[in-house]
């Protein structure tokens, strides 16, 4: 009853007034049990976003695997050489970090059901029997040119031909990933992806990754991640488009970087280059 008394005493306007020791500690472990449960919620968040972008690397490694087992060269790779047709050289002034919406502009964003070409697509021979979808310049209207947008877009195309990927899902929803940006399957030249340069190794680039998320993608990957970014099949790419980076954060002319920080890698799923120094 004095319990009760003091309680209405305080909320009534009586002698007794403010919180006693108790009830302010109650209230600080309530406050910090809180504060606990919503950081722990985060990482979990953000583990599994990284658990998810993952899978999805691996899914497409699988989807492009499975392509090159029935028909006999990578998808988008028009001319049976081994090498996808793309090549980071479209994506000049669509590499920056800041450049989501003009990366979004290379891909279909309607659900039209790719063609086949039976003689060529952009000078290059189909392979016999095995023709790259033809480009739909209509698709594109208003936007980036159908030669270059169409380029990045033949892979997802080439993979819907076959029953691969659902024709329903228009390219510019499937080449999304779990980060929230893009991602493309091309080529990239080894001393200098935006310039084009010979040797050639095909690849999956993901735009805008964190650096976290691409130290686990490194781990899960190649099994290591270590202080150098240039030794394993996923690799952080330099965004002036002179080859690669040599470490994850704060390369020449970088700095202050964290392991927030937003960031573009390759993951070269066919062949693996020699370690350099670039």
């Amino acid at each position: 009853m004095r319990g009760l008394l003091g309680v209405n005493r305080r909320l009534w306007g009586g002698r007794a007034t403010g919180f006693t020791l108790v009830e302010l500690t109650l209230v600080l472990v309530v406050t910090a049990l809180l504060l606990g449960m919503a950081a722990k919620g985060l990482t979990l968040f953000d583990q599994s976003k990284a658990d998810q972008l993952l899978l999805q690397v691996r899914q497409m490694e699988s989807l492009m695997n499975e392509y090159k087992r029935t028909h006999h060269r990578w998808p988008g790779d028009c001319d049976g050489n081994g090498q996808i047709d793309s090549s980071m050289t479209d994506f000049v002034g669509a590499i920056a970090e800041n450049a989501r919406s003009i990366r979004a502009e290379h891909f279909e964003f309607t659900a039209t059901s790719p063609v086949a070409s039976s003689e060529s697509v952009n000078g290059d021979p189909a392979v016999a029997g095995n023709a790259c979808p033809i480009a739909l310049p209509t698709v594109h209207s208003g936007e980036l040119t159908p030669t270059v947008a169409s380029g990045f877009n033949v892979p997802y195309n080439d993979l819907k031909l076959a029953g691969l990927l659902s024709v329903a899902q228009p390219n510019r929803i499937a080449a999304m990933h779990a980060a929230g940006d893009f991602m493309a399957m091309t080529k990239l030249g080894l001393g200098s992806p935006l310039s084009g340069s010979d040797p050639y190794f095909n690849a999956i680039v993901l735009f805008n990754v964190s650096v976290s998320f691409s130290r686990k993608l490194a781990v899960a990957l190649d099994g290591f991640d270590g202080a150098e970014a240039y030794k394993g099949r996923l690799r952080r790419i330099r965004v002036s488009g002179d080859g690669f980076e040599t470490s994850w954060v704060n390369n020449s002319g970088v700095t202050n970087e964290t392991q927030d920080s937003l960031i573009n890698v390759a993951y070269f799923f066919d062949q693996m280059p020699l370690p350099q120094t670039y």
